[in-house]
């Protein structure tokens, strides 16, 4: 068969998919949330799980503060990225997140636990800066592994 322009439609089709290609590797790059934005991000697990260790309506404010700064990232990510790009919906991606959700999970109720039975600061201190390190290191395989499945086209 052929088109009017006197080419085949394979030939056609397949110069439209290298076309697909090339913007998806322009685009890949720009994907990933930036720097600051996982750092604000890691902060706040920080916050979230260092609040425990303070009392009364501290306690409230400080779990309120990480809480919304939290969901507040997590609305902007569209902005700040420029793209409809969801970590959570691609499957790579999703296993670093998971890995993340689990690392920070784990490293906090540690420091929580420990921190309630010891009523020891450095304990919720290092149980909270664990955690946030675990969310900054895995948020950024999180974002490559997004970008490369974009780079990919899965």
């Amino acid at each position: 068969m052929e088109n009017e322009n006197g080419g085949t439609e394979a030939t056609a089709a397949r110069k439209v998919l290298e076309t697909l290609r090339e913007d998806t590797s322009r685009i890949a790059p720009r994907v990933r949330a930036p720097f600051w934005y996982r750092f604000g991000f890691a902060l706040a697990v920080v916050a979230f799980i260092r609040a425990f260790g303070l009392e009364g309506s501290a306690f409230i404010l400080v779990i309120s503060i990480s809480a919304a700064a939290a969901v507040g990232l997590g609305l902007v990510r569209p902005w700040v990225t420029k793209t409809q790009a969801d970590p959570w919906a691609d499957g790579p991606a999703l296993r670093w997140g998971l890995l993340q959700t689990g690392a920070v999970l784990v490293c906090g109720a540690a420091g929580i636990f420990l921190f309630t039975v010891t009523n020891e600061e450095w304990v919720l201190w290092l149980g909270s800066v664990l955690a946030g390190a675990a969310c900054l290191w895995s948020s950024a395989r999180m974002e490559n592994a997004l970008a490369n499945s974009i780079r990919e086209n899965r």
